[in-house]
């Protein structure tokens, strides 16, 4: 089983719109793995940051259960595992 395009698109925006935008470049999906066997759904997220990703930290709360609401009937017996990887940049 996979995620479709359509899921993605609409876990990204429940992503985006939970992470503060304010300390935050881009929110983006790295990859996304289904085990069906253990009945997860693990989400690898970027962060581009160019400031101190600690604050982030709060606006994981939450989150979890608005990536499940996102995934719908379908994957409701599914735990999504959100697994954020912070790219601190520098101004340019």
């Amino acid at each position: 089983m996979q995620l479709g395009d359509k899921l993605r698109a609409e876990i990204l925006s429940v992503i985006q719109e939970k992470i503060n935008l304010d300390n935050v470049r881009s929110v983006s999906i790295e990859s996304v793995e289904v085990n069906e066997e253990l009945e997860e759904i693990r989400i690898a997220i970027v962060i581009t940051t160019t400031s101190d990703a600690t604050p982030l930290a709060d606006d994981y709360f939450g989150l979890t259960r608005r990536v499940r609401n996102a995934l719908g009937a379908e994957w409701k017996n599914f735990f999504p595992v959100i697994s954020p990887v912070i790219d601190r940049q520098a101004y340019a």
